[in-house]
């Protein structure tokens, strides 16, 4: 967690990014945790890593830093959560910005989401949907975006899983509507982490046991397996979206294909929700 490379898999190529300044404190030791976080901001026409420390040896509390892949430097963030406790290593992109689960008042076990706008470089916090039933202590949580939305997957002790798409109103206020719960075909699956959830044929790809990988029909609630090539143990699978963008330090980043949601993704995405598939908190 101590140095990082962007790397487009498009064209093979990669870039290290400076060190950390100084003060920023190196995990190497228990009582410290870092996490860290990659995404484009839209408003600057930027791509940016932000990091973050919560340590208790050199300081009490949290730091934290972003990288800006045009200035090709660090600075430090102002204003960072207090009194939170992240439970997310990696920073889950979407929407502008990079989220992770938390903990707010850890003494109380009030579970948000903290969410950190890119072009504003500020913090915010999410309210989480509303755990149902007394497994409350049980349960666990993992986020995966699509670009334009962030979605949680809600896993139970009893197999059945509830998962969830936040939604933005006119207002700016957060909403969060469950797409998938009750039992269904992925109770009788171990171990999944969902990858990448699809609009235009509404699915989700899930991981299944770091071996394997499924396709949800949302509409048809059926599986599929997917076939992969490659890989013959375990793996880690991620999505990224195909871009053409020169990460040579003697040229500017340009700005990615899909900088904005597409209209008809953005269409299809409403259609999928006004079809029934919601529950509005």
């Amino acid at each position: 967690m101590n140095e990082f490379f962007i790397f487009n898999p498009a064209t093979r190529k990669s870039r290290k990014i400076p060190s950390a300044p100084r003060e920023f404190p190196l995990s190497f030791h228990m009582t410290e945790t870092s996490l860290c976080g990659f995404g484009y901001d839209q408003v600057n026409d930027d791509y940016k890593v932000v990091k973050i420390a919560e340590c208790y040896l050199q300081f009490r509390g949290i730091m934290a830093f972003i990288y800006s892949l045009k200035t090709d430097s660090w600075k430090r963030i102002q204003n960072v959560p207090s009194n939170t406790r992240f439970t997310g290593n990696w920073g889950m992109f979407g929407n502008g910005a990079l989220h992770w689960l938390a903990i707010k008042n850890p003494a109380n076990c009030i579970e948000i989401v903290v969410g950190f706008d890119l072009g504003l470089e500020q913090f915010r916090e999410i309210p989480s949907p509303v755990i149902e039933g007394p497994s409350v202590s049980f349960i666990t949580r993992s986020l995966v975006p699509d670009g334009s939305s962030l979605w949680m997957l809600d896993e139970y002790p009893d197999s059945h899983r509830d998962m969830w798409v936040m939604l933005n109103s006119s207002a700016g206020e957060i909403a969060w509507s469950k797409v998938l719960t009750k039992r269904s075909a992925l109770a009788y699956l171990r171990s999944v982490r969902p990858v990448y959830v699809s609009m235009s044929d509404p699915g989700i790809l899930f991981e299944v046991d770091s071996s394997g990988l499924v396709w949800y029909d949302l509409e048809r609630k059926v599986l599929k397996n997917v076939r992969i090539r490659g890989p013959t143990d375990k793996f880690d699978s991620h999505a990224y979206t195909q871009s053409l963008i020169q990460l040579n330090k003697d040229s500017p980043p340009l700005k990615p294909s899909q900088a904005k949601p597409h209209k008809e993704h953005q269409k299809r995405r409403d259609d999928f929700l006004s079809k029934g598939f919601k529950l509005r908190l």
